[in-house]
């Protein structure tokens, strides 16, 4: 071999070993930041962990807000319903009423036609007799 050759190989192997020489420092230098990855993961999802928990308890009060506003509302609505039975029974009620009313009108119109009648047929007779 010549020695430009063997100068070249010999300055590539120092640049080689001078590479892995390096290469610890960078290992740990990657584990460090592989710590730090870590331990900022560890914080954030704890902190997400906080935070799901305290999401969870506003929505267990807001559902149980929600549960008191819909049984007020059932409340409610059966109070409505119940008052427009009512309100029907009271209706039909009062049509009962005046469908009693109008058949004794109905049948005092029939008596009074009646006796009317009579009445004519009784003056009639008298002019009849008066009359000559």
């Amino acid at each position: 071999m010549d020695a430009v050759n063997v100068l070249k190989r010999v300055e590539m192997l120092e640049q080689r070993v001078e590479a892995l020489e390096r290469l610890p420092q960078q290992v740990g230098e990657l584990a460090s930041q592989i710590v730090q990855l870590r331990a900022e993961m560890r914080d954030g999802f704890s902190a997400l962990r906080d935070e799901m928990r305290s999401m969870e308890g506003r929505i267990e009060t807001r559902t149980q807000a929600i549960e008191v506003k819909t049984d007020k509302i059932k409340a409610e609505t059966a109070e409505i319903w119940a008052e427009a039975g009512k309100t029907r029974a009271e209706t039909e009620g009062i049509g009962a009423r005046i469908l009693a009313i109008e058949a004794r009108i109905e049948t005092g119109e029939v008596e009074a036609r009646n006796f009317m009648r009579v009445l004519y047929e009784d003056l009639v007779e008298r002019m009849k007799t008066l009359g000559g």
